[in-house]
């Protein structure tokens, strides 16, 4: 393994070359399709549901109290996921920007397809937003 951390523009290479994994097509579709799956089964959960189904009641208990409304918007809340793009580049600050061991492999271990769900963190996955107001 060479010693000189790769540059982002070349860690897709650097997979291949060190540890014989291609990020194809292949390799995104089924990030996306995990994700949504995710995604799925969060917004379909007791936790999820209970918590949309009682913002209203959360947005008069804080007008009663405060006299101002919390939200600044009365749309709900939505799940965004975080694109392929943005989740590698993730990836690769874990592996090789972020790593105190190079050219060994973090101490948690290499973070690679096989293992991307287990070793990840799920907040970098998806996420949500609020507009509110706080007074």
């Amino acid at each position: 393994m060479n010693d000189k951390k790769p540059e982002y523009c070349d860690y897709e290479k650097w997979f291949e070359d060190e540890h014989k994994i291609e990020i194809s097509n292949k390799t995104k579709s089924h990030y996306v399709s995990v994700t949504n799956k995710i995604k799925n089964d969060f917004e379909n959960s007791d936790v999820w549901i209970h918590f949309i189904n009682n913002l209203d009641s959360i947005e008069s208990q804080y007008l009663l109290e405060k006299n101002y409304q919390l939200f600044t918007q009365a749309d709900k809340p939505k799940l965004d996921i975080k694109d392929f793009n943005s989740f590698f580049l993730k990836t690769y600050r874990k592996n090789i920007l972020n790593n105190d061991s190079w050219p060994e492999e973090p101490s948690e271990g290499w973070i690679v397809p096989d293992n991307w769900f287990s070793k990840m963190d799920m907040t970098p996955i998806f996420r949500t937003s609020f507009e509110a107001n706080f007074r």
